[in-house]
């Protein structure tokens, strides 16, 4: 199997391909369910059964345009058209997820995936559906508040449309700002104070997460971890390379509820943005554990069209699980594309998946510390058998207890 589903196949040959590997991987082979990441099999019968796993969240990519173009961020966005999300496809999951007792489990909305959900004409529909079909579901957004304006806040405060928002301010200035993300702070910080405001008159408890990205930071882990200049900085800029996050808080801080918001420096990177140029270099895929396969088992991430694509690092929607218009969410949850592509990442074929797969090193966190990389790296590899390991242990040790425990409650 040369791969599964690059740029160059189609989805459905790739689709193929996973399928079989799920099916020769469930005939084929007496693993148990936490080998076969974490899916039940059936030997005898070489057929999936039911995953040993629960769709608990929904990742929606209502836009995926952005009016940023931040420098860790991929250009190409969404894989093509539609970029916007249609409310009758947001309420046609909903209902789904209102109705299929498969779904219950489902209690988190992510609206912000993969683009700006405020340059959809309807995103605010689309919210509404949300709250509407699963009233008791959370709703979160990222969003660069370039398209939330003082109008949009009000309604989402007024309406409870979200329960919790995420931004970056990735410099104190207009320079640096615009620096990092291509866009300006003034309309932004305009957007952000209008949205505190509205939040204060209404009493409301929604969350402000800001993360502030440093130009010199990223610039530097790149540089490090792979040894050429990220792909977005056309110009390096030597009076930009230094530390800003301490000018960022000081003018934020004084703003936010501190009991409610925060506001942190990213210390990890994605490198998602260069995959490109780190496919030009060689790579031992052993060395690699997926970083998203916790997510991808029990969230499903949907494009603007409909289509259930494989995780958020999945920015230009290559490896596609199926289309949500039409084939039921539950029944795409426990179908054997999925389970291939789960059973698949579990098993680190990453070459053989393709897509973005083929520069799993972009997925991962990256330190400005290569050795602290490496070191993450490593730990994310061996954890599941440490963990495996301290449970067996935990298990042995309680068995010796358990006479002893007897004995006592027996007053023996």
């Amino acid at each position: 199997m040369a791969y599964v589903l690059d740029a160059a196949a189609s989805p459905s040959v790739g689709l193929r391909l996973w399928s079989g590997f799920a099916c020769r991987w469930s005939s084929g082979h007496s693993h148990g369910a936490a080998d076969c990441g974490g899916i039940k099999t059936s030997i005898s019968r070489g057929e999936i059964m039911e995953p040993a796993f629960t769709l608990t969240g929904v990742n929606l990519s209502l836009s995926t345009a952005c009016s940023a173009k931040c420098i860790f961020c991929p250009i190409q966005r969404g894989g093509g058209s539609p970029r916007h999300m249609s409310v009758d496809i947001v309420r046609n999951i909903v209902e789904q997820v209102q109705r299929e007792p498969a779904l219950r489990a489902v209690k988190h909305f992510e609206c912000g995936e993969n683009g700006d959900a405020f340059l959809n004409p309807q995103a605010l529909d689309c919210l509404r559906a949300i709250r509407q079909h699963v009233p008791d579901a959370g709703i979160s957004i990222f969003t660069n508040f370039q398209g939330l304006d003082p109008e949009i806040a009000e309604i989402l405060i007024k309406e409870k449309l979200v329960d919790r928002l995420w931004c970056n301010i990735d410099g104190h200035d207009e320079t640096h700002y615009r620096a990092v993300k291509n866009a300006g702070l003034e309309r932004a910080r305009k957007n952000i104070v209008a949205f505190l405001k509205h939040r204060e008159t209404a009493g409301a408890r929604v969350p402000l997460n800001i993360a502030c990205v440093n130009y010199h930071d990223y610039y530097t882990a790149i540089k490090k971890n792979f040894g050429f200049v990220p792909t977005n900085v056309k110009s390096p800029s030597e009076p930009l390379l230094r530390k800003n996050f301490g000018l960022i808080r000081a003018q934020w801080l004084p703003q936010l509820n501190q009991q409610l918001d925060s506001i942190q420096p990213v210390k990890f990177f994605f490198s998602w943005a260069e995959r490109e140029k780190a496919a030009l270099q060689p790579l031992n895929y052993k060395r690699y554990t997926c970083p998203a396969l916790h997510r991808i088992r029990t969230e499903a991430f949907i494009s603007p069209g409909g289509l259930w694509y494989a995780c958020c690092m999945d920015a230009a929607c290559e490896l596609i699980i199926g289309d949500t218009t039409r084939t039921p969410l539950a029944e795409l949850a426990k179908s054997p594309r999925r389970a291939g592509l789960i059973n698949m990442l579990a098993a680190r074929k990453f070459q053989e998946i393709g897509g973005p797969c083929k520069t799993v090193n972009c997925c991962e966190f990256i330190s400005l510390h290569p050795i602290e990389t490496r070191v993450r790296r490593v730990w994310r590899r061996v954890k599941p058998h440490v963990h495996g390991f301290m449970k067996r242990f935990q298990v042995r040790a309680g068995s010796r207890r358990l006479p002893t425990d007897q004995n006592a409650a027996l007053g023996g």
